[in-house]
């Protein structure tokens, strides 16, 4: 594999996350410190009121919807196709897929799209509609308990 040339790629490692303001930097870092759900209980709501709204398609359609959002996603990945080009890449929360598309378009290799939510049967088929079903493999689970056939050399995410 060639080496990225783009200063945004250092080592080939790419990635693309986006804060969508002072709360939700402040709910990572709670997150990060192992602040969340300390019982079984306290977990099951936790699934409840954040995944599984994500495995709606209105939820989905809705971050699609977002233009700016989406178009700058587009742009730094297919923009960039020197750091995609012969890679593993990981799209952590893949949701409908379409981070672990483009990648796939930019010249990924492969590209293993980890979804937690039912939403990982509509992101099978939005990437074989695509045309990059035979290189997008989608698996449904959390990215704390799946485990990946191979190291990756970048990592895509929209995370909030």
């Amino acid at each position: 594999t060639r080496s990225c040339e783009h200063s945004s790629c250092e080592h080939s490692r790419l990635a693309l996350t986006m804060s969508l303001g002072s709360d939700s930097v402040a709910t990572a870092t709670s997150v990060a410190a192992g602040v969340g759900p300390s019982n079984e209980h306290e977990k099951a709501l936790d699934f409840a009121n954040y995944f599984v709204s994500y495995g709606y398609i209105y939820h989905q359609k809705d971050m699609l919807q977002d233009r700016l959002r989406m178009e700058g996603y587009r742009t730094a990945i297919l923009n960039n196709r020197a750091c995609f080009e012969g890679k593993a890449v990981l799209d952590v929360g893949a949701g409908s897929g379409i981070l672990a598309i483009w990648a796939a378009k930019a010249g990924a290799r492969v590209v293993y799209a980890v979804e937690a939510t039912s939403m990982a049967k509509h992101a099978r088929r939005l990437a074989a509609a695509n045309g990059v079903g035979d290189v997008v493999v989608v698996l449904e689970g959390y990215m704390e308990q799946v485990t990946l056939p191979e190291q990756v050399d970048v990592i895509v995410s929209e995370w909030m």
